[in-house]
């Protein structure tokens, strides 16, 4: 792992498509280039394009809870199979990338989203938009957590 001037975070989902929020920055500096649901082949193409010096990958966990086995009966998985290309992909072209756990996007709540004006109706790009948050704020440290400390939840 190092320094990244280039964050792209996901939240591979079921029926072909992806949230996806493209950050670039350094230091405590960061801008969002780009947010979006996309399909999982304009995911991998944008994973086979950008360069990979500088880049890190975040992509939401996924998880089989015994409480959920069950509905899950004939499911075909497709988060799994997205997730693995991904972890290729990355691999082959020397990109890292890290999981963020579920509970990572809990705390960037829809009106802490609404205030900071990242807000969005569709749920995978809300949910990209969270982990690329936690990592900013909580994994890496790059941005000042006096910014969410103290701010009402309205």
């Amino acid at each position: 792992m190092g320094d990244y001037f280039k964050v792209i975070s996901t939240d591979p989902g079921e029926k072909d498509h992806c949230g996806i929020v493209i950050a670039n920055g350094v230091g405590s500096s960061w801008d969002i280039e780009y947010i979006d649901a996309i399909t999982k082949k304009q995911l991998f193409d944008i994973l086979e394009k950008v360069s990979p010096e500088g880049t890190l990958l975040i992509y939401e966990d996924y998880k089989l809870y015994d409480s959920k086995k069950s509905a899950m009966v004939g499911n075909k998985f497709e988060t799994v199979k997205v997730i693995g290309t991904m972890e290729y992909i990355c691999s082959r072209r020397n990109i890292d990338y890290i999981v963020s756990q579920t509970m990572n996007k809990k705390f960037f709540d829809n009106n802490k989203l609404k205030r900071m004006g990242l807000y969005t109706e569709v749920e995978h790009k809300r949910d990209a938009v969270r982990h690329l948050l936690y990592y900013l704020y909580f994994t890496a440290k790059l941005l000042p957590l006096a910014d969410l400390v103290g701010k009402n939840d309205t």
